[in-house]
This record gives C-alpha cells, sequence and structure tokens, in this order.
C-alpha cells in the first residue's frame, strides 16, 4: 500500500503549514486535496501571519509596513494589559516597523479571511490615499513645474516617501486610537482601558518614523548637555539603534565642518551654551528661521541591536530557533543580528534615511492634504471657530482651537481603515462617527491639557502634530514638563 502525506497525523501537517515559504505555497497545498484542505482550514492564525511576513521579504503583497498596520492594534491592546507589556512595546520600537513586526509574530495572529481582506483595502484605501499624499510630499509634489520658482506655493526640501508616510500615520492611528476614544469619552466608558503612556508614543515616533533631526539629540549630545548643566528631557533622547544605528555622534560632525557651516549649538566667549532648534534660532531672545545644516547628510539604517529587545526574542544562543533555517530572519534582513561587531555592522552601507518626521509635519499642514478633511468633516457640520494661523500656532485663550485640533486629530488618528474616510467612496460608512465625535467635543467644558516639551507644546491626550514636533525639535533643552 502506498504512502499518502495525508495518513500522517494532522498535528504533523499544521507543522508542515508552518514552513511553507509563502502564502502562494499554502494555497497550492491547501488545493491539492479535499483532506488536505480541510487540515489546512485549522492552522493557526499566528501561523498564517508567519507565512505572510516571509512572503513580504519577496513578494509585494502583503508587504511588512501592511501587516505591521493589520497587527497594530492588536498589539496596541497587548500592551495596554500591563505596563511590563508596555514597555516591550517601547522596546521593539527602537527596531522601527521591522521591530514592530517581531514583536507582532510573537504576540498576534492573522487570518486568511483578514488577508484577503488587506488586499481589498491595499486597493481601496492604501493606493488612492498614497497617491494623494504624493501630491503633497512626493515624486508628484516634486514635479509640479516651475517648483521652486513659485509653482509650488510650499516648496521645501523634503525627502520623504509617500507610501512610508501613509504607514507611519496608519500605524500611530492602530496603535493610539483607543486612547483618544477613551478621551473622548471622559474615562467613563467600560470596561476603561489603560491608556499608553506619552513616553510610548514619543518612543514610536523618535524610531518609527525615523528622522535626521530626532537624531540631532542623540545621547552623546544629551551626555555634553549634562556636563555642561543644560536640562534635557530624556523622554526625547534618541538612541543609537534601529533605524539610527551607524550614525556618527553629531558633536563628532561638528569638528569636521567648516567654520562657517551653521550648527546647532555654539559656545561664545564667556563658555556659555547657545542651542539652536530645528526650527528657529534662539539668540537674546530674537527668532529667525534657519536651515538645518544637516539636511543633505546621507546615513545608514541597521537592524535593532537593543539588548532588551534582543533578549525577549531570541533564545539563549541569540537564534530564534523556531525560525533558525529561514535566510529571511538572518543578518540584515529579520529582527536580529550578530555576525560580526555591532561596530563593523553599523557601517554597513545603506539607504540614506529620509525625512519622515518633517515630512509628515509638512503633510499635515499641505493645502493638498488638508482640504481633502475638511470636506469630511463638513457633511456633518461646521467647524469650530478658531484663531490659529496653522497647526503650530497655538493660543490657548480660545477653545474653538483645541476643540477644532480634537476634532481633525481624532480623525486623522482612526488607523488603516481610518484614513478612508478622506476618499469619497468610503465617506458614507464613517460619517455617523465623525458626527458623534464633533458632538462629544461640543459639549467638553475642559481644555486638554497641554504639555511642553523644549519648545514645543501637546496635548495630554494622542495628537500626532504635537508629538512630532517634539521629537523633530532637534538639540535643545530647557523643558517645562
Amino acid at each position: 500500500m502506498s504512502f499518502q502525506i495525508v495518513s500522517l497525523p494532522h498535528e504533523v501537517l499544521l507543522l508542515l503549514a508552518s514552513h511553507l515559504y509563502g502564502l502562494e505555497d499554502f494555497l497550492n497545498l491547501s488545493l491539492t486535496c479535499k483532506d488536505m484542505r480541510s487540515i489546512l482550514a485549522d492552522t493557526l492564525p499566528n501561523s498564517i501571519l508567519r507565512i505572510a511576513a516571509r512572503q513580504s521579504y519577496f513578494s509585494p503583497f502583503p508587504s511588512s509596513n501592511l501587516l505591521v498596520a493589520a497587527t497594530a492594534r492588536e498589539l496596541g491592546n497587548w500592551a495596554r494589559k500591563s505596563t511590563t507589556n508596555e514597555e516591550i512595546l517601547a522596546t521593539a520600537f527602537q527596531g522601527g516597523f521591522e521591530g514592530l513586526l517581531g514583536l507582532a509574530l510573537r504576540q498576534c495572529s492573522l487570518t486568511m479571511s483578514q488577508l484577503r481582506e488587506l488586499q481589498d483595502i491595499q486597493y481601496s484605501i492604501v493606493n488612492p490615499v498614497v497617491n494623494i499624499i504624493d501630491q503633497g510630499i512626493g515624486q508628484q509634489w516634486r514635479a509640479t513645474p516651475d517648483f521652486w520658482s513659485g509653482g509650488a506655493s510650499d516648496a521645501a526640501s523634503i525627502s520623504g516617501d509617500a507610501s512610508d508616510t501613509f504607514f507611519h500615520i496608519a500605524v500611530y492611528g492602530e496603535l493610539f486610537s483607543p486612547d483618544i476614544e477613551t478621551y473622548l469619552n471622559g474615562n467613563q466608558a467600560l470596561p476603561v482601558q489603560r491608556p499608553l503612556t506619552l513616553d510610548t508614543r514619543l518612543e514610536f515616533l523618535k524610531y518609527c518614523v525615523p528622522d535626521k533631526n530626532c537624531r540631532l539629540m542623540s545621547e552623546e549630545q544629551a551626555m555634553s548637555a549634562a556636563v555642561r548643566g543644560v536640562p534635557i528631557d530624556t523622554r526625547r533622547v534618541v538612541k543609537n539603534v534601529g533605524p539610527y544605528a551607524g550614525y556618527e555622534d553629531e558633536s563628532d560632525r561638528h569638528s569636521e565642518l567648516d567654520d562657517d557651516e551653521p550648527q546647532n549649538f555654539y559656545f561664545d566667549e564667556n563658555d556659555e551654551l547657545h542651542v539652536i532648534s530645528t526650527q528657529n534660532v534662539l539668540d537674546d531672545g530674537n527668532k529667525e528661521p534657519r536651515t538645518n545644516p544637516f539636511t543633505d547628510d546621507a546615513f545608514p539604517r541597521n537592524l535593532c541591536n537593543n539588548n532588551a529587545f534582543q533578549n525577549y526574542f531570541l533564545d539563549a544562543d541569540g537564534v530564534d530557533d523556531e525560525f533558525a533555517d529561514y535566510d529571511w530572519v538572518g543578518q540584515n534582513n529579520g529582527f536580529y543580528e550578530d555576525n560580526g561587531s555591532a561596530e563593523d555592522n553599523a557601517r554597513e552601507p545603506q539607504e540614506p534615511l529620509n525625512d519622515n518626521n518633517f515630512a509628515l509635519v509638512w503633510l499635515l499642514d499641505s493645502s493638498r492634504w488638508r482640504p481633502h478633511w475638511q470636506e469630511a468633516r463638513h457633511r456633518v457640520g461646521k467647524d469650530f471657530e478658531v484663531t490659529y494661523r496653522d497647526l503650530e500656532h497655538f493660543t490657548a485663550d480660545d477653545p474653538g482651537n483645541w476643540r477644532q485640533r480634537l476634532w481633525e486629530n481624532t480623525m486623522l488618528c482612526q488607523g488603516l481603515e481610518g484614513l478612508g474616510m478622506i476618499l469619497p467612496g468610503q465617506q458614507d460608512a464613517w460619517l455617523k462617527k465623525i458626527r458623534r465625535w464633533r458632538r462629544k467635543i461640543a459639549k467638553m467644558t475642559e481644555e486638554p491639557r497641554m504639555l511642553v516639551l523644549g519648545e514645543q507644546i501637546t496635548y495630554d491626550y494622542p495628537y500626532l502634530f504635537g508629538e512630532l514636533r517634539i521629537c523633530g525639535q532637534g538639540f535643545i533643552g530647557a523643558t517645562q514638563t
């Protein structure tokens, strides 16, 4: 009697499925016969997520960014269960999106039905919204005729990627939108979830929306400032890990700059430290626009080498046994690196780092982006009366300002599917929620608490724009929070 593979124990066949290299292999195996299809229907959702993650390294669908967005809400809810979980999540952020996907492979799941929904979302939401973003900070924007001569009213030197920017917004929303909902409910909804902290949100923006300006507040710079008595908020300090691994210390770079090249701080004849922010020159109370002296630098990227992160994911021998046979989790492709010294690995040439933080800040205040959201808001009611000129202009004495910011931010930070509310074909499904948010905000009598870090202001709820500016303000001291 000939041996048939389906005669193997059910559990063994499910183990076979977990070692397949991609979704196509999984589908082909399930189509071999009726028995195999029935058996593979019991494949654990976590195994399906792992198969999809392997495929993301050689196939456009699903992309690793899409998988991160699809699992981020589950990760956020897992982190809310305990402070220990939240610390693990914050540590995973230090590996960038790769670190976040690594944690998702441990804690999250995805079904074939959800993967099919993701494919629909890719074409119905992701691609159209990425096209809109591209018109605001991407290739289409930079291709505007006479770009620097008035063709684009908001011309700027920004190296941003539209697709990356989409997922930066989407993942932030997936992770933190439940905390916005808790805030709108006045912590009265049952059960009340413990919100993730501002510290955790800043960790996400520092490492998962990496930017050269964020790197200006390096550990080396913070230590140098501490020696000189300059107050520094440690929440803004960026470690030399994840997307920043391999960066030179900016203080070392200054010694190589020409004397006439602008720097982000200087010492006067009395050896007093004068700090220059990424937004303004602060000298004797005067503020003048300045350019970023590091805009054109091309820094390499590398993987997370944080010990706490590695210890969580790896066995004692430094290798995750379950994935040891797969090249896609090896050196330079996965969630650990143990080949060669950290110094050698950090110097490997990689893609330059985009102005991700700056690009997102620019987009949120862009005339090519904001009208889409205004149209969605106006379908349920008029805007609150405001007095600020732009998002960065805070005037705390007018209640219309904080209400409008809260309404706009709530709509923006609804995650992957939420970004579809600016698309005409998707808006109708969101009108009820948009109306409910506006009604709750209109009834609020107490202004959200303002938080000041460095020279930037944010609120005590997840406020994306304010937190981006905090992380991207560069090397400055004098925090007030």
